[in-house]
């Protein structure tokens, strides 16, 4: 699965990262072992929305760690 995804990026003109969940948990959430729960509320709270799935609010917080750090924020 996970080279289908690398081909999609590359596809795309995207390069993947890897990161580990501790990394982005504290970039994003200023703490490494937070919670499913912490994670769900903070993403609600920073976008106004309901996660459906707790992969969609990981996914969002993953993706604003990535923002951050492209855009040079200590992450």
């Amino acid at each position: 699965m996970i080279y289908c995804v690398y081909f999609i990026c590359h596809f795309k003109g995207l390069v993947p990262e890897l990161i580990e969940n501790t990394k982005w948990k504290k970039g994003v959430l200023e703490k490494g072992n937070v919670s499913k729960k912490q994670i769900a509320e903070f993403a609600q709270k920073q976008w106004k929305a309901n996660f459906k799935e707790q992969d969609w609010a990981d996914s969002a917080c993953v993706a604003l760690w990535k923002q951050r750090k492209d855009l040079g924020e200590e992450v």
